[in-house]
């Protein structure tokens, strides 16, 4: 898949500060088992997310995010893609292929795209339940398990999904001119059957205009996705760490 991005790049300093931000490697030990990771590309196909005032598909920049970061991570963990070009995948659909994969983490990537595009900022989500009470209800009076078990899979997984949150707003915080980055929790359907940590990550505003700039370009897209695998990385060296 093509993206419309601008045919001559411009290195300047910002391009310099990318590169002294760059990702030094995993810390995952030699020779063992490589940790899996799911990355799901929001959107795709027919469902083409935010447009951006320049005319930039959030499914495209969602597409190039999750490409460029599974070739920062491979071959150190193995990397698996919910789409791997420009088509639709249901939503509860992206989260069984990362529970197909036993994948020890997973992190969808979005867009924002608020009525108010003056405003920027980055947002990574982690679940919650609409109605914690009901779900525990529900479990109590099910006569089958398939279908309750999707609903709470995710909440054994809440603590470790918030400390993957706080790695990824550390690193977004970190990165030069970053915007204002916050965590919240919302009951998203991607995340719900995820039976592994779990995050949805809104990298910018796509109607603002500095960043669809920003997320448009090789340099731009470079800063956002150091900073996810230095998350990535720091998350499951923490992982491994004896408590």
């Amino acid at each position: 898949m093509a993206l419309r991005l601008p045919i001559i790049y411009i290195l300047t300093a910002f391009l310099a500060l990318a590169g002294s931000l760059a990702w030094a490697g995993p810390t995952e030990p030699p020779h063992s088992t490589p940790s899996v990771i799911a990355l799901d590309p929001g959107h795709g196909g027919k469902q083409i997310g935010a447009r951006g005032p320049q005319g930039t598909l959030e499914k495209e920049i969602c597409m190039a995010l999750a490409g460029r970061l599974a070739l920062l991570l491979e071959p150190d963990f193995r990397v698996v893609l919910t789409r791997g070009d420009d088509y639709d995948v249901p939503l509860m659909e992206r989260t069984g292929v990362a529970n197909h994969q036993r994948a020890d983490l997973f992190v969808s990537l979005h867009m924002a795209a608020g009525f108010a595009p003056a405003a920027d900022g980055i947002t990574i989500y982690t679940f919650k339940p609409a109605n914690p009470k009901a779900i525990e209800r529900e479990i109590a009076s099910a006569s089958t398990s398939g279908a309750v078990a999707w609903h709470r899979a995710q909440i054994p997984h809440a603590a470790a999904s918030r400390d993957l949150a706080v790695r990824f707003q550390q690193q977004f915080e970190a990165m030069p001119g970053a915007p204002p980055v916050r965590t919240a929790q919302a009951p998203l359907l991607v995340l719900t059957g995820a039976q592994m940590p779990a995050v949805l990550i809104e990298v910018g505003n796509l109607k603002h205009a500095a960043a669809e700039s920003r997320l448009n370009t090789p340099e731009g897209q470079s800063l956002y996705v150091q900073a996810m695998a230095r998350a990535i990385d720091s998350f499951l060296a923490s992982r491994r760490s004896p408590q």
